[in-house]
């Protein structure tokens, strides 16, 4: 998948989730966080979902719009940013309900098959 192809998947979303892994660290926070302005300054609103973060990341701008869950149970876009396995994803059940689906990553054992993704293992962080 190229970003062309994610910025016109993001702007045909009318409800936009992120997600990442749980127990997240700093690149998870910071890339959730980032895709979250991204969206934004397409003129779109994307809920970020983690259920759990440690609050040394608080300072982050933006965290203190992170929501645990919400009430949209099928969002029109999922994606997902710094999470190698869906197993490992918090809150992943909005992941398998979106109508579609991206994974951003640089992990090479990202391993969701059959899913659009953008994967650059030489770099740390994407976003």
């Amino acid at each position: 998948m190229t970003l062309d192809e994610i910025l016109k998947e993001i702007k045909q979303a009318q409800t936009i989730a992120i997600l990442t892994h749980e127990s997240p660290d700093g690149d998870a926070m910071g890339s959730s966080l980032a895709m979250k302005f991204i969206v934004e300054a397409l003129g779109k609103e994307a809920d970020v979902i983690i259920p759990e973060y440690p609050s040394c990341f608080e300072f982050l701008p933006g965290a203190q719009q992170i929501e645990e869950e919400t009430k949209i149970q099928n969002y029109d876009l999922a994606i997902s940013v710094d999470c190698a396995t869906l197993k490992r994803m918090a809150k992943n059940e909005y992941f398998e309900n979106a109508k579609k689906t991206i994974v951003i990553d640089h992990h090479g054992s990202n391993n969701m098959y059959r899913r659009p993704k953008l994967c650059q293992s030489s770099i740390t962080s994407l976003l």
